[in-house]
């Protein structure tokens, strides 16, 4: 990207294509700097804005990235995944009315994406829709068979349903397709524990302590849900 705005300082593709590497590696600040130059070259970009949006909502800037969504969606209106960011920014936000509008306007427009259906399977499942949660992630699954999130997903839909043994079983899934998940150790130890593995909860919590991933919440585990 650096060679072709080198060579054509007002390639407005290479500084968008730049700024997704830069936020992929982590550099929000430094790809919202290429996403303001591509916009400043085209104020038309709807990618850009909704790239921007994305590395915005990544610095917690919600206020912004929910207006570089909105631009890009008036500028073309079939993005998908800008829909299924904005809809997630919604549900962050507590609007999961406006959260599913949005989803399902991305699945709509994009009816073979896993990633969209697991998106709205997050939504229903944080408005209290478990069952349409459960659907949602099935239908993520069917569709990416190694979608290790949308088991861990599945699983806590599961979970929220009172399927514990089944629960486990996404929970295991999500481990094999994974193994860096490590917050899934803790969600399956409390299965264990509800379903009187004792010993395999104990397990699953020490794992989840010695990974570092919320560790005040897996000491709690360990120590108090152990029989629950």
């Amino acid at each position: 990207f650096n060679q072709a705005l080198q060579l054509k300082p007002d390639f407005t593709d290479a500084y968008n294509g730049r700024g997704l590497t830069k936020s992929m590696l982590g550099n929000h600040k430094g790809a919202i700097e290429d996403y303001n130059q591509a916009l400043q070259l085209k104020p038309s970009f709807a990618l850009a804005y909704s790239n921007r949006g994305l590395a915005k909502f990544y610095l917690k800037d919600t206020k912004g990235a929910m207006a570089d969504y909105t631009q890009a969606l008036q500028l073309n209106p079939h993005l998908a995944v800008t829909y299924s960011n904005r809809g997630r920014l919604k549900s962050t936000l507590g609007d999961h009315k406006g959260a599913l509008a949005d989803l399902n306007q991305a699945v709509q427009l994009s009816p073979d994406v896993a990633q969209f259906y697991n998106d709205r399977g997050l939504t229903k499942l944080e408005s209290g829709d478990h069952t349409g949660a459960l659907a949602d992630f099935t239908k993520a699954i069917s569709l990416k068979l190694d979608f290790a999130k949308a088991y861990f997903n599945r699983g806590m839909a599961k979970s929220a349903l009172g399927s514990h043994e089944s629960a486990i079983v996404d929970f295991n899934n999500a481990i094999r397709l994974d193994p860096k998940l490590t917050q899934v150790y803790n969600n399956r130890g409390i299965e264990k524990a509800r379903t009187g593995d004792s010993k395999g909860a104990m397990a699953d919590f020490n794992h989840a302590i010695q990974a570092k991933f919320e560790l005040a919440k897996a000491y709690y585990n360990q120590i108090g849900r152990a029989h629950v």
